[in-house]
């Protein structure tokens, strides 16, 4: 009996983001590739515990690459590296919506560390407007507060483009401007 004959439906999930991710490279040439996809299924537990604890990304992220040190020998592996897939695999087990681009969701999670929080500043921005433009001006204008969110939602709805003005990104360098605040995708 395999490790994933016992895996539920959550962990199969985990277990092919993980798959997909393929953190050492053994899917990717089919002439060396393992004959099951169960390479990363070992890995399915260290993920679904600090997502049940209640981990952010960043905590998760952590905890990640201290495993693949510890168990695969990636002495390399650092959390920073680690991060953006952590960050979808939380945006996944969350089942966060994706009409938010990646770099506004990774601002937010900064901005609002705790679960809920992020959880809800997610659905506000996502409802706020479908342009990462205006939804980055969400973020910006609420500038870490969930008040401040708010305040910056109400005025999406009401007329966009004052929050593109208040936040700088009314201008045609807004393009540079959002890289500046958010990075580049």
């Amino acid at each position: 009996m395999s490790l994933r004959d016992q895996f539920d439906e959550r962990s199969l999930g985990l277990a092919k983001l993980l798959y997909d991710y393929d953190l050492l490279g053994v899917y990717q040439d089919p002439s060396i590739a393992p004959d099951d996809v169960e390479e990363y299924d070992d890995l399915v537990g260290t993920l679904r515990t600090g997502l049940e604890s209640g981990m952010s990304p960043t905590e998760l992220s952590e905890v990640f690459a201290q495993q693949l040190r510890d168990q695969y020998g990636l002495e390399r592996a650092l959390a920073e590296y680690e991060y953006a897939f952590c960050e979808g695999v939380y945006v996944w087990w969350h089942d966060i919506d994706e009409r938010v681009s990646l770099r506004v969701r990774e601002r937010i999670v900064r901005e609002f560390p705790t679960r809920s929080d992020a959880r809800t500043v997610f659905r506000l921005v996502a409802e706020a407007h479908d342009s990462e433009r205006i939804q980055a001006a969400v973020v910006v204008a609420g500038r870490g507060r969930m008040p401040g969110i708010e305040e910056a939602v109400a005025l999406a709805r009401l007329d966009w483009r004052d929050l593109l003005v208040n936040t700088g990104l009314a201008h045609d360098n807004w393009p540079a401007v959002l890289d500046a605040e958010f990075g580049t995708e």
